[in-house]
């Protein structure tokens, strides 16, 4: 057995570690952020695994915005990672160690990834090692851990890598690898599938331009009836997202899709930092970046080395002095179709990525898959795929004649640079649990079909506000998993939010009217979160409409009631 990937993936997964830390030896009580992006996918963790089991055609129905449907695609539904987290939310009943145990995964599982997509293209082991390193602890994807939905797209360089296989070989058996690791990502990460088909596009169209034939009928046949199961579920999840943009009207517009120049040069290692202040005082670098998109240094200086046309007397005939710079990239593009196919997939995501008046989102945002994105920067990590691997080929041009032992030095010292440049401040998590109140985990002990309006509903004008109540009563519906009003996605249903300010005065006769028209039974009204100062007027108004609001059940400092509004 080969040694090589298993040394770099033990490797891999020992950085992750080391550049996680603290974090990283904290992942059941601790996540990097705090917010609605980190409440959502531990929600939709523990909603995909409960659905496992309970009703697993109708996962895509999930408990939030009742009484619409299809409502977990209203955002990523992670039903991918969910495969991975189940195992461990049964065994410990902690989701947030769950999604941060797949999440450190991500991190070393891309750098792997990227290890043997290298290999399969004819990096050496050292080169593609270099060329996980880039990819996998890069700031602009190392820095996305907190953002669940970004973080998973460690299958792209998997399933590249056996389309590779499938190209150079003609075995049916990669092309079918392929699309199984094409599925999963789809199903563990929407913007990861998106990734993974415009990379997918560009390899077919280079090997078309190159002369490869079509040959559309032994394609079909390669894919067969297996090849087709295995894209079944990704293919099926089409049809709840296409539901739910009916349902609730929704199109994707070009809102501003631009972001700050200073984006792109930035980030928050230390050599960046040092660095940029001693750089000129241009107003484009003053302000404040939207991202922290830049890769580093050295990933860019041997992607350079990869890509420059270096006289090559083996290849330019008995004159090579005399050969052009041209004559030498036709060479180059004869002999390297791999490092050309990744220039051009770096170049291609970077113009996606900028912004208004030269980039290209403005004409594509709407096409099926890509409308799935809304920021369309979010296509740079697939091209710091593309840049690791031009990396790679600078390590290997660097140690071209060189012994194997020589270049694996060359390779270790790239690779301590590497790592000291993406060297950054020490992640800082933040303490973090799901407590579910005792009258949640009561209604989860009860047989009865309910549909749950949470109060109190919070007036506030802070839309982040709002948002962060209506992501606490998500993870307190993981007590029960029956249906509530509240939710939160990338989207909301029509008069979701003129529902919401009705329910500041609940009970009135206005709200009462709206919840037992949408359908909903109870209510759990949560006294610890009602402002001490509004108590006795919320107290007033229950009592008001007892006859129609029944007391049903208390358990510490929650109360429900059952429904009977009749006008």
């Amino acid at each position: 057995m080969r040694r090589g990937p298993w040394l770099a993936a033990l490797l891999y997964a020992a950085l992750t570690i080391a550049v996680a830390y603290p974090f990283s030896v904290q992942p059941a009580s601790s996540v990097l952020s705090l917010g609605t992006d980190t409440d959502l996918p531990v929600w939709t963790l523990g909603w995909d695994v409960h659905a496992f089991l309970h009703q697993p055609w109708a996962i895509f129905d999930a408990n939030i915005f009742f009484p619409f449907r299809h409502t977990l695609a209203y955002s990523e539904n992670l039903v991918g990672s969910a495969l991975l987290a189940a195992p461990i939310i049964w065994t410990t009943g902690n989701t947030v160690l769950a999604m941060n145990a797949i999440a450190l995964f991500s991190i070393a599982a891309s750098a792997f990834g990227a290890f043997l997509l290298g290999r399969r293209v004819g990096l050496s082991p050292a080169a593609a090692f270099v060329a996980g390193l880039v990819f996998g602890f890069a700031p602009p994807r190392f820095l996305r851990l907190d953002q669940f939905h970004l973080t998973t797209i460690q299958w792209v360089p998997f399933a590249l890598t056996y389309f590779h296989g499938y190209f150079q070989t003609g075995h049916a058996r990669d092309l079918r690898i392929a699309l199984a690791f094409l599925s999963l990502q789809a199903l563990s990460s929407g913007h990861g599938g998106a990734f993974l088909v415009l990379g997918v596009m560009l390899l077919v169209v280079v090997r078309l331009v190159r002369g490869e034939p079509l040959a559309l009928a032994r394609r079909v046949r390669d894919v067969g009836v297996t090849g087709v199961l295995l894209l079944l579920p990704a293919a099926l999840v089409y049809w709840p997202y296409r539901a739910a943009q009916v349902e609730i009207g929704f199109r994707r517009v070009l809102d501003d899709w631009g972001l700050a120049a200073s984006s792109f040069v930035t980030s928050p290692t230390y050599v960046q930092q040092l660095l940029l202040r001693h750089v000129p005082n241009w107003e484009w670098l003053r302000r404040e970046p939207d991202a922290w998109l830049f890769p580093g240094i050295l990933p860019f200086v041997l992607a350079a080395i990869a890509i420059w046309p270096w006289q090559d007397a083996r290849s330019a005939g008995a004159s090579p002095a005399r050969r052009g710079v041209a004559s030498r990239i036709a060479d180059s593009w004869r002999s390297h179709e791999y490092l050309w196919l990744y220039f051009l997939m770096a170049l291609v995501t970077l113009w996606f990525a900028v912004g208004p008046p030269v980039g290209v989102w403005q004409f594509v945002y709407w096409l099926p898959g890509l409308n799935f994105v809304r920021v369309p920067s979010r296509f740079l990590l697939l091209g710091l795929l593309a840049l690791g691997l031009l990396a790679g080929w600078g390590i290997d041009r660097i140690a071209r004649g060189a012994t194997s032992r020589r270049r694996t030095e060359i390779a270790a010292v790239a690779s301590l640079v590497l790592m000291a440049e993406f060297a950054m401040p020490p992640l800082a998590p933040h303490p973090y649990r799901v407590d579910i109140p005792a009258i949640e985990r009561w209604v989860g002990t009860q047989p009865d079909r309910m549909a749950i309006v949470d109060l109190p509903v919070t007036d506030s004008l802070s839309v982040i506000t709002r948002e962060r109540r209506n992501t606490l009563y998500m993870l307190h519906s993981m007590g029960h998993f029956k249906p509530i009003f509240a939710g939160f996605s990338g989207t909301q249903p029509p008069g979701y939010e003129d529902a919401l300010w009705q329910l500041t005065t609940f009970p009135d006769e206005r709200s009462l009217d709206t919840v037992t028209k949408m359908g909903f039974t109870h209510v759990i009204l949560h006294v610890d979160l009602v402002p001490p100062t509004e108590r006795a007027d919320v107290e007033a108004r229950f009592t008001k409409f007892a006859e129609w609001v029944r007391l049903e059940h208390t358990e510490g400092d929650g109360r429900l009631y059952s429904l009977h509004w009749k006008r």
